[in-house]
């Protein structure tokens, strides 16, 4: 006779991932599947908690918010990894590469985003928010260099001041947005360069 599963049996659900109730079932090359386990293991979780991860990342790059995100995302990869593939070095870690990947994605967004034909209007969501600055700080943060490079600063703020990689047992991930895996692969550029930064 066949035994029926109690309400609540089973094993618990483990990871971040809660509420699973659908099955995916998808054939992989046997690297993939190693390199998922790997990462897996690396990351102290089960196979369908990663790849759930790995998904529910792709999703949230290319799907959820606006693909015109998730194409620049991908573009830029793209020219990084061309760029790395004939320095032949890491632009974390060689400074000519590094300049290039800077130069080419300045070049890359500058062929794509729409050039003005006259004065730049400030958006009235920048104005509001530019409203409450000191005078000088205002005046900056109306420009789109001086706007790009605050929010650059707020994200690198963010990044570097990520919550360690090995969060506590138990408690649910607060770091949705992946600032820790950001600092992990990357490095702290605080530490890379502060010897040659002048402040």
């Amino acid at each position: 006779m066949l035994r029926k599963r109690a309400p609540g049996g089973g094993r618990k659900p483990q990871g971040d991932f809660r509420g699973s109730s659908e099955v995916l079932t998808a054939r992989v090359r046997p690297e993939l599947r190693g390199a998922l386990m790997r990462l897996a293991e690396k990351h102290r979780r089960s196979l369908s908690q990663e790849m759930q991860s790995a998904l529910d990342f792709w999703v949230g790059r290319y799907v959820r918010p606006k693909p015109h995100i998730g194409a620049l995302t991908h573009a830029v990869a793209l020219l990084v990894d061309g760029i790395e593939q004939k320095t032949g070095r890491r632009w974390t870690t060689d400074a000519f590469t590094g300049a290039a990947v800077r130069h080419g994605i300045e070049y890359f967004v500058f062929h794509f985003a729409p050039i003005p034909d006259g004065p730049l209007a400030v958006p009235g969501n920048v104005e509001k928010f530019a409203a409450s600055m000191p005078l000088r700080a205002r005046e900056r943060h109306r420009t789109p260099a001086g706007f790009g490079e605050d929010r650059a600063f707020a994200l690198i703020s963010q990044i570097e001041n990520a919550p360690a990689e090995e969060k506590p047992l138990g408690l649910r991930f607060t770091d949705e947005r992946g600032f820790w895996q950001i600092l992990r692969d990357l490095g702290s550029g605080w530490e890379r360069n502060r010897k040659s930064w002048p402040f």
